[in-house]
C-alpha cells in the first residue's frame, strides 16, 4: 500500500514536470491539472468553462506559474484559476501570500542570465515559453489592500 502511495505521488510529480519542461504536445484539463498538484503543499482551484481543455501552450505556461505560485505561499494556501482558455486570471490566496522578489521584474525585461538563482531561471522559463507560445503574462491591480496582485495569462 505504501509503495503504491508513493509510485502514485511520484508520478503526478513527474507529469507536473513534463508538462512544465518539455515541449511536447500536451494537453490538460483543469481535473488532471490539479491531480498533478494533489501532494503538493499548495491547493488549485479552477473556475472555467465545463469542458475547459488547456491546450498544450497554455497548459506549460501555466504548470510554471502554478510552480512560481507555490513559492508565493509558503505557508500553504490556495491558487485561484479563472477564466477561458484565453484570458486565465491566477490569484494566490493565503497567510503570506505574494509572488516571489524578482518576478515582476522577469515579466517586464529579460534577466541578466549571470546573475540568475534556480528560482528565477524558473521564472525566466514561464516567462519564455509565454512569449514563445504568442501568450502573454502580465500582472492585474490588487483588489484588496495588501493582497497579492492576480496575474494574468492571455492570448494576444
Amino acid at each position: 500500500m505504501l509503495f503504491r502511495s508513493a509510485n502514485a505521488r511520484m508520478i503526478r510529480q513527474l507529469r507536473v514536470l513534463r508538462l512544465a519542461f518539455t515541449a511536447g504536445e500536451i494537453s490538460v484539463s483543469p481535473t488532471d491539472l490539479a491531480d498533478m498538484f494533489a501532494d503538493r503543499p499548495i491547493g488549485v482551484l479552477f473556475d472555467v468553462p465545463i469542458g475547459t481543455v488547456f491546450l498544450a501552450p497554455t497548459a506549460r505556461v501555466l504548470a510554471n506559474v502554478l510552480l512560481i505560485a507555490e513559492a508565493g505561499l509558503p505557508q500553504g494556501g490556495t491558487v485561484s484559476v479563472a477564466g477561458t482558455p484565453d484570458a486565465l486570471v491566477v490569484q494566490l490566496n493565503g497567510t503570506a501570500a505574494r509572488w516571489p522578489d524578482g518576478f515582476a521584474q522577469c515579466l517586464a525585461e529579460p534577466l541578466d542570465t549571470a546573475a540568475m538563482s534556480p528560482r528565477l531561471v524558473q521564472m525566466a522559463i514561464a516567462v519564455l515559453a509565454a512569449r514563445g507560445s504568442g501568450l502573454s503574462l502580465s500582472f492585474l491591480m490588487p483588489i484588496s489592500a495588501g493582497a497579492p496582485p492576480a496575474l494574468l495569462l492571455r492570448e494576444p
